[in-house]
């Protein structure tokens, strides 16, 4: 199961911007500028930037796409669920449902750094045409500093409020676990 790291979207990417750390708002200063455009939907490309990315090592070994395919996004596009967006040198696809939008990593390659850019260029898009950014916060944690230290590049982009909440794993003893800030029932279960 997967953590979900929920990014909340302002109407506008200025009002992001005024809710944002400050380490954020250095970090988007920094950030290269890209052509960050929508784009069509094209196999083959999905297909290149995926078996590029499986190439490259990351922290914990090379990466890989378990349970999607290139086929399955093709699916998801036929759909109208996936978006996909491009730059000069990388691809990123998020699939959009109501006001929730799920994302998948940039897929560049890693010697032209435009991870950060592309995140920048992508919560600049989706604001006023969402209210939630998930951005995936990997596996279950144990602990908050769990989530933290494993998608640390991802923690910059939450507003300061939530960056600033004591929060923590609560687990029920149904098996649930969930990232609290304050305790209150289980969600699944409701004790």
């Amino acid at each position: 199961m997967k953590t979900p790291l929920l990014v909340s979207l302002p109407p506008t990417f200025a009002q992001y911007l005024e809710t944002a750390t400050k380490r954020c708002r250095y970090e988007y200063r920094q950030a290269p500028a890209i052509n960050h455009a929508e784009v069509h939907f094209d196999l083959a490309q999905v297909r290149y930037w995926m078996q590029l990315w499986e190439k490259q090592p990351i922290a914990t070994g090379f990466p890989k796409w378990r349970r999607y395919t290139p086929e399955r996004f093709e699916n998801l596009a036929k759909m109208g669920i996936l978006r996909v967006f491009t730059c000069d040198h990388a691809l990123q696809m998020v699939e959009k449902c109501d006001d929730y939008i799920y994302c998948h990593p940039p897929l560049y390659d890693k010697q032209n750094q435009l991870a950060k850019a592309m995140w920048f260029a992508l919560i600049r898009w989706a604001c006023g045409k969402a209210n939630w950014l998930d951005l995936g916060g990997g596996g279950q944690p144990k602990r908050w500093s769990d989530l933290n230290r494993d998608s640390h590049y991802k923690w910059l982009y939450v507003s300061k409020t939530v960056a600033a909440q004591p929060w923590r794993v609560q687990v029920c003893p149904c098996g649930w676990r969930e990232l609290i800030s304050e305790p209150h029932p289980c969600s699944r279960c409701a004790r």
